[in-house]
C-alpha cells in the first residue's frame, strides 16, 4: 500500500492546511490502511505553485456552479471576512480538493507501475540466481 500512501501524501500536500499536513496524511493513511511513511514523505511535495493552481481551479469551478454567497451576509463577521472567504479561501479550498484528487490519482497509478516494475525486476533476479546456482551444482 505504498502507492496509496504516496497518493494520500500528494493529495494532502495541496490542501491549504499548512502545519497540519503530516498529521492529516498519517490520519488518512491509518484509516485507509496505507503506508504511513510514504504518506508522510509525499506531503513534502507541496509547492507554492500548487496553491495558485488550487485557487484557479476552485475559482473556475465555483463560477461554473454559480455558488451563492449571499447567505453569509447575515453573519456579523461577513463585512470583514466575507470578501476574503468568497474571493480567496473558498476557491482555494474547492480547488485544492479537486487538484489534490487529480494529483493523488496520478501518483497512485505511477506508484503502482513503479512497484510492479521493481517486483518484476526482483523476481527476474531471483530466477537468475536460482538458475545460476543449479547450473553450478553439476560440476
Amino acid at each position: 500500500m505504498v502507492a496509496l500512501g504516496a497518493a494520500i501524501g500528494v493529495f494532502v500536500s495541496v490542501l491549504p492546511c499548512i502545519g497540519f499536513q503530516m498529521a492529516l496524511a498519517i490520519l488518512i493513511a491509518t484509516a485507509l490502511g496505507a503506508n504511513k511513511l510514504a504518506a508522510t514523505a509525499f506531503v513534502w511535495v507541496s509547492n507554492p505553485v500548487f496553491f495558485y493552481m488550487d485557487y484557479v481551479i476552485g475559482k473556475l469551478m465555483l463560477e461554473a456552479m454559480h455558488v451563492p454567497m449571499h447567505h453569509l451576509q447575515a453573519l456579523n463577521w461577513y463585512d470583514f471576512m466575507g470578501p476574503l472567504l468568497q474571493n480567496v479561501f473558498l476557491p482555494v479550498l474547492v480547488g485544492s480538493v479537486v487538484f489534490g484528487l487529480m494529483c493523488g490519482a496520478v501518483t497512485y497509478v505511477a506508484g503502482l507501475r513503479v512497484a510492479k516494475y521493481y517486483r518484476r525486476r526482483a523476481a527476474m533476479r531471483r530466477a537468475a540466481r536460482g538458475s545460476a546456482g543449479r547450473s553450478g551444482e553439476g560440476a
